[in-house]
């Protein structure tokens, strides 16, 4: 293990504890709270990536990878390098700005309500590439799924 190499721990947060700490990072990097589209959207994509957040490991909330240069945790039978994060805030800040930072054509969907022509920007227009490696079809029908699920639960 390297200086910066972490354990691979899980690091499972409930849906409320998701929530809290993505308005919070969300309110730190665009100075505002996100409206009920943009936190639904975002709360669907990280709860795709993580299992609803039970399969989240060292706070990363999208499985964001590094070349190495900041700290990681590696996943048994995966040569990805991910980042890790002290604490889940520091994580969503960080997801947050990846997203914003290198698909800005998915970042600026974040407020349009649909999940589909947010996953098909993550696909097709990153800066490095693909942020997904699934086959899109699939990935955008468990994003929909989950906003739909989150929204329905907004409206009770």
């Amino acid at each position: 293990m390297t200086t910066l190499e972490r354990p691979s721990t899980a690091t499972p947060l409930t849906k409320a504890q998701a929530e809290a700490a993505l308005r919070a990072a969300f309110a730190a990097v665009v100075w505002r709270a996100p409206t009920s589209n943009e936190i639904t959207l975002l709360l669907a994509h990280s709860a795709e990536e993580v299992g609803q957040w039970q399969h989240m490991h060292g706070n990363n909330w999208g499985f964001v990878t590094t070349k190495g240069n900041r700290p990681y945790f590696r996943l048994p039978n995966d040569a990805h390098l991910y980042r890790w994060y002290a604490t889940p805030d520091e994580g969503a800040r960080d997801w947050l700005l990846a997203i914003r930072d290198n698909w800005p054509d998915a970042w600026a969907l974040i407020d349009s309500g649909d999940p589909t022509a947010y996953v098909h920007a993550l696909k097709t227009t990153g800066r490095y590439g693909a942020y997904f490696e699934a086959d899109e079809a699939t990935y955008a029908a468990g994003v929909s799924r989950l906003f739909k699920q989150f929204s329905a639960a907004e409206t009770v």
